[in-house]
């Protein structure tokens, strides 16, 4: 939080009709994201030697004109929000004529269809998901595998994105009296946090999500997932990833992978489980989201039954399914019709729409590997931003700023950035194969030039350590730099 206002003070220092307004100002994200665009804007008006405060719509056209071709396709259009969020939110009047402006407006959408197009996930195939509930339950198999594999496929069957699976609690078994078959019932998890959550209501509600145990072979992956999840001491509770990162000691994060760490791991059990490179590599998380509810409109099922299988809503609808408790029932024993006919050989939705429903007569049944694409909705891996810039021009306009001022000096080479969170950590030593907080130094850090003067975002367990006095020296004495500097 304190990162976010010092950037807007950077900001509101230059325009000071702001500061009476700043206390409207909301969600943490937002300060950060909408700062940014006009901390690059004030670094730019400064070389220019002109006033970056009140808004000038010929100057912000200037600087919008000589960032085409150079920054992120998407940076004007978050610039063009900056600018409207300090119009609406924090009442800069001047403003307004930048946001009126055509050719400021037109500039920016020049400039975002130069992104490149949406790539979407493809579903998995019903072999890949075969092969994971066979990989789940292979007493043989390597069980941190087997506990990733049967992740997945607890969001393949729930329909869910990546966060929210991992944001899931409360997973249990709902089984029928008598069990005849072993696989009957329902997987059934509440989910604290959903992007679907949009309005205040939905977001301090619980998603219910529902699933069939029955997948598309015999075997009970769920239950040997379960068991998987203990033997390996999973952490598990409130605010606990159900799957945590890998530490370099071996040991459970508290906190997630990121989506793009992830799907390298998705894709690494499909190759394990005998899948080329070519049929993996298009493979996301976003992929098991997509798999089920593909399967069900190449099906044919009603259109309300794939909106309340994906966790969204006609207008309509929400009344009814708020006071229904249970609207997803009817839907999900829709979706085991369509996972019947999947093991019956009935139903083959990796095959061409002329394939899709086989007859006795036909020579191959089977499946093609490659899927089509997935419902349209953003993956969840990282995008494009062009930080670098950012940071030169948080360095040139903000104050020096740190969370807490380093007790010991920091040299330039004591300090690496990663290349996708941009944080910022401390190597261990003069080998440099190793940080501070632990981690391994790969190729995903890079070197800083100097020492940044916002330093943000940092590490937490590296920089504990530039925050202690240096061992025997007096708590009162100011730093020293080391012998032979």
């Amino acid at each position: 939080m304190v990162a976010a206002v010092r950037k807007w003070t950077a900001v509101i220092m230059r325009c000071h009709v702001l500061y009476v307004m700043y206390s409207r100002a909301g969600l943490l994200e937002t300060l950060h994201s909408r700062a940014d665009p006009l901390i690059r804007y004030i670094a730019w008006a400064d070389r220019q030697v002109v006033a970056a405060f009140p808004f000038s719509e010929e100057s912000l056209y200037a600087f919008a004109c000589e960032c085409e071709g150079k920054c992120a396709p998407s940076f004007l259009k978050s610039l063009m929000s900056s600018i409207s969020f300090c119009f609406h939110i924090l009442g800069a009047g001047s403003a307004q004529e930048a946001m009126n402006s055509k050719r400021l407006v037109g500039v920016a959408k020049a400039c975002y269809l130069t992104k490149r197009k949406r790539f979407q996930r493809p579903p998995l195939t019903t072999e890949m998901v075969l092969r994971l509930e066979r990989l789940v339950v292979s007493s043989s198999g390597d069980r941190v595998d087997r506990f990733i594999a049967g992740f997945f496929l607890l969001s393949v069957y729930m329909r869910g994105r990546y966060s929210d699976t991992q944001n899931m609690c409360n997973i249990f078994e709902d089984r029928p009296s008598p069990d005849p078959t072993g696989l009957g019932g329902y997987l059934q998890a509440d989910v604290a946090r959903s992007k679907t959550a949009y309005t205040t209501e939905r977001k301090t509600q619980l998603l219910p999500m529902v699933a069939p145990r029955h997948g598309l072979s015999d075997e009970d992956w769920f239950t040997a997932w379960s068991q998987v999840r203990k033997d390996l001491k999973v952490p598990i509770g409130e605010g606990k990833p159900v799957l945590p990162a890998i530490l370099t000691t071996g040991h459970w994060a508290g906190h997630p992978p990121s989506a793009s760490v992830a799907a390298g791991w998705l894709r690494s059990l499909l190759r394990k489980c005998g899948f080329s490179e070519l049929q993996c590599s298009r493979v996301g998380t976003h992929s098991c989201k997509a798999t089920c509810l593909s399967w069900c409109a190449r099906f044919g099922i009603d259109s309300y039954d794939q909106r309340v299988l994906g966790f969204h809503t006609a207008p309509g609808d929400r009344s009814a399914q708020v006071y229904s408790r249970d609207a997803v029932s009817s839907s999900v024993r829709v979706l085991e019709g369509v996972l019947s006919r999947i093991r019956k050989l009935e139903f083959a939705p990796d095959n061409t729409r002329s394939g899709y429903f086989p007859t006795v007569d036909d020579a191959d049944a089977g499946y093609d590997v490659e899927g089509s694409g997935s419902e349209a909705s953003l993956d969840e891996e990282e995008d494009e931003a062009d930080c670098e810039q950012l940071e030169i021009a948080l360095d040139s306009v903000a104050d020096d700023w740190a969370e807490e001022t380093p007790k010991r000096p920091l040299r330039a080479e004591q300090l690496v950035r990663n290349r996708a969170s941009r944080m910022l950590h401390v190597i261990a030593d003069e080998s440099g194969n190793v940080l501070t907080c632990g981690r391994a130094c790969t190729r995903n850090y890079e070197k800083v030039a100097a020492v940044p003067s916002f330093l943000y975002p940092v590490c937490s367990r590296c920089f504990a350590v530039v925050q202690r006095d240096p061992e025997g020296s007096p708590k009162a004495a100011p730093s020293q730099p080391p012998e032979g500097d």
